[in-house]
């Protein structure tokens, strides 16, 4: 597993992570993964998302194999703002784009200062 910066971990495919109209995108390439081959989870103040291949049960002599077989494994810090009950996740042509909305920040009021001492 490499980390790619502070409270950012990836095994597995290309990563990208952006802000956009109010929420956190995250990208992940998983060529080859079907939807029920990935997982993803929100544990803390951390978004987790594991996806496996496995290699299919052949018969005969396998004489030349590049399909990728193993595990990818994705680990991201959430930012203070996220709003994890509202995470979606959408699985397309081999991108995993994971969208993260932001909370609703509260509305300000004012406090009215009072005095003991007029």
């Amino acid at each position: 597993m490499r980390c790619v910066s502070a409270g950012v971990c990836a095994r597995g495919g290309a990563a990208r992570s952006a802000e956009a109209r109010g929420a956190y995108v995250l990208g992940l390439e998983l060529p080859g993964l079907r939807r029920d081959q990935v997982t993803v989870e929100v544990l803390d103040a951390e978004l987790a998302v594991h996806g496996e291949t496995r290699e299919k049960e052949r018969t005969g002599v396998v004489r030349r194999q590049t399909r990728r077989v193993g595990q990818s494994d994705y680990r991201m810090s959430l930012p203070a703002d996220a709003d994890a009950d509202r995470i979606s996740a959408d699985l397309s042509h081999g991108v995993l784009t994971v969208r993260t909305p932001r909370a609703v920040s509260g509305t300000s009021r004012r406090i009215e200062v009072t005095s003991r001492w007029a």
